[in-house]
């Protein structure tokens, strides 16, 4: 009879593990999907996506900040003379971001930088966003700031 217990306690237990995973994980991606959306929020109403034009240039999954908010390798960025297109990767589309298209003209290179010369911190509409320093080497250079060139390739 305990031998019996035992296992029927046993396999109680592998069938509630088995059946608490999923159900974290859908509470963990349902929690980064918010906090993502609402930092996302006002940069996809502010700007809407505009048309490519030529020449531009891509880069995928790349990783952005928005403040606190950490959104490693989540967006594609594309360069052209006239913006900065920030394109969410399909996980984060499927969760409903739009692509953004941000004029050069409504980027401000924030004041305090981070270390290293990866990153470039930035304001948009008051939010700070930290983005790859290649991509804003456009803006460095529309500007007029004769800065060492501070991209590296990644």
């Amino acid at each position: 009879v305990q031998r019996f217990l035992q296992s029927q306690i046993s396999t109680m237990l592998e069938w509630l593990i088995l059946g608490l995973i999923p159900i974290e994980l859908m509470i963990g991606f349902t929690i980064v999907g918010v906090l993502l959306n609402n930092a996302w929020q006002p940069i996809q109403k502010a700007f809407t996506a505009q048309p490519l034009q030529e020449p531009h240039y891509r880069r995928n999954f790349q990783s952005l900040s928005f403040g606190l908010i950490n959104a490693g390798f989540c967006y594609h960025i594309i360069l052209d003379d006239q913006h900065l297109h920030l394109i969410p990767v399909r996980l984060l589309r499927m969760i409903g971001q739009k692509p953004a298209s941000i004029p050069w003209s409504e980027i401000q290179l924030h004041t305090k930088q981070p270390l290293g010369r990866r990153y470039n911190r930035v304001v948009v509409k008051k939010q700070e966003i930290v983005a790859p320093a290649w991509c804003l080497e456009m803006l460095r250079m529309q500007s007029g700031d004769k800065t060492e060139n501070s991209s590296s390739g990644s």
